[in-house]
């Protein structure tokens, strides 16, 4: 299957919950590339690249989050691969 890339927003209660740490994880696993990123207005906003299948899953992953967080809601989009970074990263917003 193609690699590919998915950019996602996510609001709810979605900081403070281990989400962060918990999409890194789960990323590092299905062994995609990309970040997360929190902003002050209390969303997540994701970068992953990699196989589609991989994506998917991930992608369900990110629709309930761990076990105390709350999505609210979930944008996301597909976009071509780049292949511009190494792992998964966590930074930190604007």
């Amino acid at each position: 299957m193609a690699n590919r890339a998915l950019v996602a927003r996510i609001t709810g209660r979605v900081i403070g919950v281990n989400f962060r740490s918990m999409m890194h994880r789960h990323a590092t696993k299905l062994k995609l590339t990309g970040y997360v990123r929190a902003f002050p207005n209390r969303t997540l906003e994701v970068l992953a690249e990699g196989p589609e299948e991989a994506l998917r899953e991930f992608l369900e992953f990110l629709k309930v989050g761990p076990a105390r967080a709350e999505v609210e809601s979930i944008e996301y989009e597909w976009r071509e691969y780049t292949g511009g970074r190494e792992r998964f990263t966590i930074e930190y917003g604007e």
